[in-house]
C-alpha cells in the first residue's frame, strides 16, 4: 500500500504535491490524513484476512527536506505503522532513493523491516536503525543484478551481509527490471553463507 506522501502525490501529481507541501501545508495535510485513514482500513481488512506483513511504499518522501519529513509526512507514516503493528502485524516500509538523510527520523517509526534502495549507506542504516530492524536490499537493480553476473551478485549480498548482520534479507535495492537474465533472478534467491 501506499504510504502518506506517495498516495497524496498520485491524487495531486508529483508537482502539485511538491508545491502544496510549500504552499499549502494545511491541505497537504489533510488529504495525507484521508490518505492514512484509507490505508489502515486497508491494512486492518488485509490482517484480518490473514497477512503477517504490510508493504508500505512511500517513494515520494525521499524528495523531501527532513525538516517537511518530520513535521509532516512521519507522524502520518508513524500512525500507520502503529496501527500495523497493535493488528498483530508487521510493518515494511520502502522509499523510493537516498533516504540517508531520513534515517534518524525512520528510527522513530519502529519499523520491522526496511527496504533499502541502492543508494542507501547499509551500515549507516544499521547504526541509526538498530539491530532489531530487518534491512533488506540493496543491490542497484540495473548494473548490479540486471547488468551483472550471478557471481557478482551472490558476492554483493554477501558484503552487505558481512557489513551489517542479522537480520538482513536478500533484495534489490528497487524493482528489478524486464529484461534481466534468468540465472541472475536465481542469484537473488541463492542462499548467503554464514559469517
Amino acid at each position: 500500500m501506499e504510504g502518506p506522501a506517495a498516495e497524496a502525490a498520485d491524487l495531486r501529481g508529483v508537482t502539485n504535491f511538491m508545491i502544496d507541501l510549500y504552499d499549502d501545508e494545511k491541505f497537504v495535510g489533510e488529504l495525507m490524513d484521508l490518505c492514512i485513514e484509507n490505508a489502515i482500513n486497508y491494512a486492518l481488512a488485509q490482517i484480518k484476512e490473514g497477512a503477517d506483513t504490510i508493504g508500505i511504499g512511500d517513494a515520494i518522501a525521499s524528495q523531501i527536506s527532513p525538516d517537511m519529513y518530520q513535521r509532516l509526512v512521519l507522524p502520518r507514516e508513524k500512525k500507520l505503522v502503529q496501527t500495523i503493528q497493535q493488528a498483530g502485524g508487521l510493518a515494511r516500509l520502502h522509499i523510493c532513493g537516498n533516504i540517508n538523510h531520513l534515517l534518524p527520523f525512520i528510527a522513530e517509526l519502529n519499523i520491522n523491516i526496511i527496504d533499502c534502495d541502492w543508494m542507501v549507506d547499509m551500515e549507516q542504516a544499521r547504526r541509526i536503525l538498530g539491530p532489531r530492524v530487518t534491512l533488506t536490499g540493496n543491490l542497484d537493480p540495473v548494473n548490479a543484478v540486471m547488468r551483472s553476473t550471478s557471481e557478482k551478485i551472490r558476492r554483493g549480498f554477501q558484503d552487505i551481509y558481512h557489513k551489517v548482520g542479522n537480520p538482513y534479507f536478500v533484495n534489490a535495492g528497487c524493482e528489478i527490471p524486464v529484461g534481466t537474465p534468468r540465472e541472475n533472478l536465481q542469484a537473488l534467491c541463492d542462499p548467503i553463507p554464514a559469517m
